[in-house]
């Protein structure tokens, strides 16, 4: 059988739709408006996620160089907790309440600074 015939008959020809229903093309345009935004935001989102990352990359460089100090052993058992560690202690707000407690109280260097201004991250603010 030839490309253009299914059983017997020729194949259907693509058909141009030229009336275009208003509300439907209005609701199309606000869901690529809301594409656009969300794609932003994760954007955004995967930036503060790297930063954050690399901060807690060079504390646990810091925590390997001091190890066997009772400060650091406390932040290392932060760092390394695990889900299941967290959920073992009360869930994420002990893990939570753990990271604070052990943060020292002023570095002198500002907590959840955005790292092209200094300031805290878009997100939090």
């Amino acid at each position: 059988t030839s490309g253009s015939l299914l059983h017997g008959h020729p194949a259907p020809q693509p058909q141009t739709i030229t009336v275009v229903d208003p509300q439907l093309k209005q609701r199309n345009e606000e869901l690529a408006k809301r594409v656009a935004e969300l794609e932003s935001v994760v954007d955004s989102l995967e930036k503060e996620r790297d930063w954050y990352f690399a901060k807690l990359r060079d504390v646990e460089v810091i925590c390997q160089k001091h190890q066997g100090e009772p400060a650091l052993s406390e932040i290392e058992k932060v760092l390394y907790a695990t889900e299941e560690d967290a959920a073992g202690a009360g869930g994420e707000e002990a893990a939570a309440g753990t990271a604070i407690e052990t943060a020292p109280a002023d570095s002198g260097a500002p907590v959840n600074a955005d790292p092209v201004s200094g300031g805290a991250p878009a997100a939090l603010q």
